[in-house]
C-alpha cells in the first residue's frame, strides 16, 4: 500500500534531510535521541489516525463515485422529463442545473442550452403564476411534484 505511512528517525538530522523526507511523503521525522518516548508514541498515534482517516476517505470516495453513477443511470433513464434547479442566496430558483436526456429531447435543446434557461422560461405563459407560486412554497417543503404544459424549442406546446 503506497499510503504506509512512513516516519523518518535519525540520529544526524539536518534542516535539508526533513524538507527531503516530509517531501517525499514522510509523516513525521524524529531526530534521536527522543527526549521523551511520549514523543515517538504521538508520532505513531497521528501516522496511524491518518493512514485510517485516508483509508475511510478513500471508501467513501468509491462509494459517493458509485452512488453518483447509480443516480446518473436513473436519472437518463427515467420516462419522464426531470428539471433540478438550486435557490440563490435571495430565494429565488435559479437557472436548471440538471436536466435528463428524455426532457432535452421532448423539448428539443440540448443539455447546454436546457441549462440556461429557467423552468419559467418553458412553461406555457397561462401556467407560469402558478409555476413561480409552487416554487416559491417549496422553502417550506422538501421537495415539489407537479405537472405543466412546456415548451418545446421553437414554442410548440408539449403536454406533460
Amino acid at each position: 500500500d503506497g499510503n504506509l505511512p512512513v516516519i523518518m528517525m535519525t540520529g544526524h538530522g539536518s534542516i535539508s534531510s526533513a524538507i527531503d523526507a516530509l517531501k517525499l511523503g514522510a509523516r513525521d521525522y524524529l531526530i534521536k535521541p527522543l527526549g521523551e518516548s511520549s514523543q515517538l508514541i504521538n508520532s505513531v498515534w497521528k501516522a496511524v489516525e491518518h493512514y485510517r482517516l485516508t483509508v475511510r476517505n478513500r471508501l467513501l470516495q468509491e462509494q459517493l463515485k458509485e452512488s453518483e453513477e447509480t443516480f446518473r443511470t436513473l436519472f437518463n433513464n427515467a420516462s419522464d422529463a426531470i428539471f433540478l434547479n438550486q435557490f440563490n442566496a435571495h430565494g429565488n430558483i435559479c437557472r436548471i442545473s440538471e436536466v435528463n436526456d428524455i426532457a432535452c429531447t421532448r423539448l428539443g435543446y440540448s443539455i447546454q442550452e436546457m441549462k440556461g434557461k429557467t423552468l419559467i422560461d418553458i412553461t406555457v405563459p397561462e401556467q407560469r403564476e402558478d409555476v413561480e407560486r409552487i416554487i416559491k412554497s417549496l422553502p417550506e417543503r422538501e421537495h415539489v411534484t407537479f405537472e405543466t404544459i412546456q415548451l418545446k424549442k421553437l414554442n410548440q406546446i408539449i403536454i406533460n
